[in-house]
């Protein structure tokens, strides 16, 4: 058959969901998030600190931020399609 992936907003949604699949006897299987998060401070404009959950760990985000920015600046070797398994 197919799969299907559902996000259900809160606890009572899942409970819901698991009850019902569970009295179809539909085998399921529960992850607890889809993505791990990383937490990270950010400060607004009125000086105010909250925590902000993100999906890419900060160092990760760093280095592509680097890359992007090296790769605009012509830090960057092309490889032509032709020669790439030389």
């Amino acid at each position: 058959m197919g799969t299907l992936i559902v996000h259900p907003k809160n606890k009572e949604q899942l409970s819901v969901l698991k009850a019902f699949m569970k009295a179809l006897k539909i085998s399921f299987e529960e992850s607890k998030s889809d993505l791990p998060t990383y937490s990270s401070e950010v400060v607004s404009e009125n000086s105010q600190v909250k925590e902000v959950k993100e999906p890419y760990n900060k160092n990760f985000l760093n280095k592509i931020n680097k890359s992007e920015d090296e790769f605009k600046s012509g830090k960057f070797t092309a490889i032509k399609t032709k020669d790439l398994w030389k």
